[in-house]
C-alpha cells in the first residue's frame, strides 16, 4: 500500500510573495530544475478561480479574523503551507480523474480543519515529476489568535498525519512512516558547532605554510603584475586564492604551486571555459612565483603579517568561553 506524505511549513510575511511566485508559476525562471512549463497549464487551484495576490489576501484573512489585542509582530507567521503527495508510482496507477478526487478529498478535510476563510490557495502541481498539492493557510485559530505554533503544535501535527490518511483510505493509502530524525536541542548544536571550529583550526595550522605561499602570490601579483608583463585581472587572482584555500585541507603534500594548480583542475576548467584571454593559467602562476622569489622584502613582511595573524587568532582561542567540558 502506498504511503501518504504530508508536510507543513511555517511562513512570515517576508516569504509570502515567494511562495505566490513558485505556487502561481509567475517565473520562469526558478531554481526548481523538476517543473516541465511545457506541463504548467496543466496545475490548477481548488481554491481559487484565478491567480490570486497572496499577500492581499493574508492581510484580508488577518483583519476579518483576527480577535487579538496586541499589533501582529513584524516576524510572525502569517501564513503555513501544507504539503500533501506520495509516491510517484501511486500517481501513475490513477486515471486523470481519480487524482482529481484525490486531491480534492484532501483539501476538503483541510477545509474542514482550519476553516474555509483561512484558506489562501489550494494549487495542484502537474508541471514536477510527482504530482502534489499546496494547501496556503493563515494561522488563526477558533478564538481569532493567530498562531501557527498553537495549531501546528505535535497534537495538531500527529492528528494531520492521522486523519488525512484515513480521509483518502478509498485509495489504498495510509500513513506514512513518523521521521525517524531526532531533535537537537541548542545546547548539542552550539556542542557540535563548537566542536567543528577546533577541527577547522588544526586545519588552517596544518595547512599553514602551504597557504602562506599562495598568499605571497597572490599579493605579490597583485602589486606587481596588474598593469604589466602578465596583466591578470584582480577579479580571477580572488577566485584563484578563494579556490586554492578551499582544496588545501583535501590535498595537501607539497610545498610547490605547480601541485597547488592540480589541486585546481576543476576551478581551472571553469576558468578556460569562461575567459578566451586566460588560457594559460598554469604557466602566468609560474611566473608569479619567479616574482615572489625576486621580492625576498616583500616575502619577510607577509611572513612577518602571517606570524602576526596567528597570534592574534590564538589570544581570541585562548579568551574563548568555556561552554563545555
Amino acid at each position: 500500500m502506498s504511503k501518504l506524505a504530508c508536510h507543513v511549513q511555517k511562513f512570515k510575511a517576508s516569504d509570502v510573495r515567494g511562495i505566490q511566485i513558485h505556487n502561481q508559476r509567475e517565473s520562469e525562471n526558478s531554481k526548481n530544475t523538476d517543473i516541465d512549463h511545457t506541463k504548467t497549464n496543466l496545475n490548477y487551484d481548488l481554491h481559487n478561480d484565478q491567480s490570486i495576490n497572496y499577500n492581499h489576501r493574508v492581510k484580508e484573512i488577518i483583519a476579518d479574523g483576527y480577535a487579538g489585542e496586541k499589533q501582529i509582530r513584524k516576524d510572525a507567521v502569517v501564513m503555513t503551507g501544507i504539503l500533501v503527495t506520495a509516491e510517484k508510482d501511486f500517481f501513475d496507477k490513477l486515471s486523470d480523474e481519480e487524482q482529481k478526487d484525490f486531491f480534492k478529498e484532501s483539501y476538503e478535510y483541510l477545509k474542514e480543519e482550519y476553516g474555509e476563510n483561512n484558506i489562501v490557495s489550494a494549487i495542484v502541481h502537474m508541471d514536477e515529476k510527482t504530482p502534489h498539492l499546496h494547501v496556503s493557510v493563515v494561522p488563526l485559530t477558533q478564538q481569532g489568535k493567530l498562531s501557527a505554533k498553537e495549531i501546528f503544535d505535535r497534537n495538531g501535527l500527529r492528528k494531520l498525519q492521522d486523519k488525512l490518511p484515513e480521509r483518502l483510505k478509498r485509495f489504498n493509502i495510509e500513513r506514512g512512516k513518523p521521521s525517524d530524525k531526532k531533535h537537537v536541542t541548542t545546547h548539542e548544536f552550539k556542542r557540535q558547532k563548537f566542536k567543528q571550529i577546533e577541527q577547522d583550526n588544526k586545519l588552517f595550522e596544518k595547512y599553514a605554510p602551504c597557504f602562506d605561499k599562495i598568499e605571497e602570490a597572490y599579493n605579490s601579483a597583485k602589486k606587481n603584475l596588474l598593469g604589466g608583463k602578465y596583466n591578470i585581472e584582480l577579479d580571477k587572482l580572488n577566485y584563484l586564492r578563494g579556490s586554492a584555500r578551499q582544496g588545501l585541507g583535501k590535498n595537501y603534500n607539497t610545498d610547490h604551486l605547480e601541485q597547488k594548480v592540480q589541486m585546481l583542475e576543476s576551478s581551472i576548467k571553469y576558468y578556460q571555459t569562461k575567459t578566451k584571454e586566460y588560457p594559460a593559467i598554469e604557466k602566468k602562476i609560474q611566473a608569479i612565483e619567479k616574482v615572489l622569489n625576486g621580492n625576498p622584502d616583500l616575502k619577510r613582511q607577509f611572513e612577518k603579517e602571517i606570524q602576526l595573524q596567528k597570534q592574534t587568532q590564538m589570544q581570541k582561542s585562548a579568551k574563548k568561553p568555556k561552554f563545555f567540558k
